[in-house]
């Protein structure tokens, strides 16, 4: 079972709909994927929330008749616009015949919360915010690359082949430097993770690991030039900066909220003057006076 099958069949698994067969799979796949096992948390959580917020609410009976007759005058109302109509009359019989007053109400303040969460969802989306497979990604680079890379040793450079897949790659390390004052670089490199390419920086501070990552960025929704994006996601916290171009990751544990915006602000910068046709040395030079600047 992949990821995108795990996804597809999860809610199916939570109302207790699938062969046992399937419940099995659906479990082997979360102990061993993260983003999945943190996918499946989230929506039993808000499942439970619709169920204790919709268990206390309350239709009276008049109100109750009421929203009866408009379901079945709406249903009578459309029967002869042929099988749409023809739905909709079984829909309203469901509601109507089927549900009582209290399982009427239950259902429409779930619904309402439901398009609520949706709405308040695809509005942080049009406004910029980095998408949940973006930051799964992130943190799936993490926890591999980041990990294995953490008691690495010696002098750390971005290599060469670097500005092969992406011209700002070069040097990030150097440019990343004054704002990571306090911490031990380990590794500079580009990985590949689910098909995403990453320049990585890892950071250790003590036992703590932490990862710079710039990759592409993946909705087309306008940049919010002084945005910081700070998301508590599948047990992490992972800041996110956009520019108009490429996104700045800093992926951490879920008290160095101070990090992430420390260590990304400052590379989008230098990345945002990059991408308006200021010169290599000009950014950097920019991007050091701004946080002389600051302190």
């Amino acid at each position: 079972m992949d990821c995108r099958d795990f996804k597809e069949m999860l809610d199916s698994y939570l109302c207790e709909e699938l062969a046992v067969e399937t419940n099995h799979a659906i479990l082997r796949h979360a102990e061993h994927c993260g983003p999945c096992r943190g996918e499946m948390s989230a929506r039993r959580e808000l499942r439970a929330r619709l169920r204790r917020a919709c268990s206390r609410e309350r239709m009276s009976e008049e109100a109750a008749a009421r929203l009866r007759e408009r379901l079945r005058c709406e249903a009578q109302a459309g029967c002869e616009a042929g099988w749409g109509a023809r739905w909709r009359e079984r829909i309203a019989k469901l509601f109507v015949v089927s549900m009582g007053p209290m399982r009427l109400a239950v259902a429409a303040a779930g619904l309402l919360l439901f398009l609520a969460g949706a709405w308040v969802f695809t509005a942080r989306l049009r406004g910029g915010q980095v998408s949940a497979a973006l930051l799964a990604q992130a943190i799936g680079d993490h926890r591999t690359c980041g990990q294995v890379h953490a008691g690495d040793l010696g002098d750390v450079r971005m290599p060469d082949s670097a500005v092969e897949v992406d011209p700002a790659y070069g040097g990030l390390e150097r440019i990343a430097a004054p704002a990571a004052d306090g911490l031990q670089l380990r590794a500079a490199h580009v990985c590949d993770f689910e098909g995403r390419s990453f320049a990585h920086l890892v950071y250790t501070r003590g036992a703590r690991v932490l990862s710079l990552l710039v990759t592409e960025r993946d909705v087309k929704s306008p940049a919010r030039t002084a945005a910081m994006q700070t998301t508590p996601f599948d047990g992490l916290l992972v800041g996110a900066c956009q520019t108009g171009k490429r996104v700045v990751l800093v992926v951490s544990d879920p008290d160095d909220r101070e990090n992430a915006a420390r260590l990304a602000m400052p590379v989008a910068e230098y990345l945002r003057g990059l991408e308006a046709g200021v010169s290599v040395k000009r950014a950097e030079l920019d991007r050091l006076i701004a946080l002389k600047l600051r302190e």
